[in-house]
């Protein structure tokens, strides 16, 4: 539990643009397996885990050049707001 502390009070849009969010996300669009192996009990691992959760019900992009897409961004909002992913 403790390795999950530093994503407790960062904001949306820096958790979205962190590598293993993107990792997550872009495996599950590309249909790839998962890659629990890389981030087993390591503290990117709950961010691997809202990326692969966040595509699974978003069918938009996730970031316009190198930025998130606004529309991602309150998305995932209304995602963590709602319960629908944690």
């Amino acid at each position: 539990m403790a390795q999950f502390l530093r994503y407790n009070f960062i904001s949306t849009r820096r958790l979205m643009n962190s590598k293993p969010f993107a990792e997550g996300f872009n495996d599950v669009r590309n249909k790839r397996s998962f890659k629990y192996d890389c981030h087993y009990m390591d503290a990117d691992a709950y961010a691997y885990e809202l990326g692969r959760q966040f595509a699974l019900n978003y069918i938009g992009t996730l970031k316009q050049g190198r930025r998130v897409c606004i529309a991602a961004e309150m998305v995932m909002n209304d995602l963590l707001r709602n319960g629908v992913i944690a």
